[in-house]
C-alpha cells in the first residue's frame, strides 16, 4: 500500500441548512483523470451507506 496522497474528500454539515450535507473533493492535477471516478464512487458510497437527508456535491 502506498502512502502517496492523490486527493481528498471533505464531508461537512451545511453552514446554511441543517438538512444538507456539503461534500467536496479534489485530486492532484497529475491525477486529474481520477476526478470523475472519485465523484461517482463517493456519490454511490454516500447514497448506499450514509443516512444523509440531502447531499450537496457539485457534479463533475
Amino acid at each position: 500500500m502506498s502512502a502517496e496522497v492523490i486527493g481528498c474528500v471533505y464531508i461537512y454539515p451545511s453552514r446554511t441548512d441543517t438538512a444538507v450535507t456539503d461534500v467536496s473533493s479534489w485530486v492532484r492535477a497529475d491525477r486529474a483523470d481520477l476526478g470523475v471516478p472519485l465523484y461517482r464512487a463517493v456519490s454511490d458510497w454516500l447514497g448506499a451507506e450514509w443516512p444523509f437527508e440531502k447531499v450537496n456535491y457539485v457534479p463533475r
